[in-house]
């Protein structure tokens, strides 16, 4: 049982990498529309509750420390110790908005924020005009069957990265 979570925990991390180090500028701004996972393939981690803001009118088009090229359009976030590639879950807590996200970059560095939210995610959850607010973070972790269907479409696109990925070793 602990060699088939190992091996899954594993195939999540090598499919953050790939996903991650195929994503471009262009690409993160429409990620949200264009891998969103289903709401019933996906488990939560516990929430975590925190103080959110938004950056990025002074940042737009810099290399944010994924290297990745900071758009404001792109719903992304800086958080300060998980690993690039995660998705999140934010909710604004003073009106129940979620969005997802994409960390790609690090931070925040003011106060006791948690999580600093690109100004399309910020939009979103209606963080604009307070410029913080209280929210709740969840990760989001694909299922079993999503990393399956994820890893067949990316073979089905002849992808050299995932060529020889399996989940047969259970």
């Amino acid at each position: 049982m602990l060699n088939r979570h190992f091996t899954i925990s594993c195939l999540l991390l090598l499919l953050s990498v790939v996903a991650t180090g195929c994503v471009t500028h262009q690409k993160s701004a429409t990620l949200k529309s264009s891998h969103p996972l289903e709401k019933s393939n996906v488990r939560y981690s516990e929430e975590k509750v925190g103080i959110a803001s938004w950056y990025g009118p002074k940042l737009y088009g810099r290399k944010t420390a994924s290297g990745e090229r900071f758009t404001k359009h792109a719903f992304t976030c800086a958080h300060k110790t998980l690993p690039f590639g995660t998705r999140l879950e934010v909710t604004n807590l003073y009106n129940n908005k979620s969005v997802e996200v994409i960390v790609n970059d690090r931070g925040p560095y003011i106060g006791r924020r948690v999580i600093d939210l690109s100004y399309a995610a910020a939009k979103e959850i209606d963080l604009l005009k307070t410029g913080t607010a209280k929210v709740a973070i969840r990760q989001i972790t694909p299922t079993t069957s999503e990393v399956e269907k994820i890893l067949s479409e990316m073979k089905r696109k002849e992808s050299p990265e995932v060529t020889n990925v399996s989940l047969d070793e259970r």
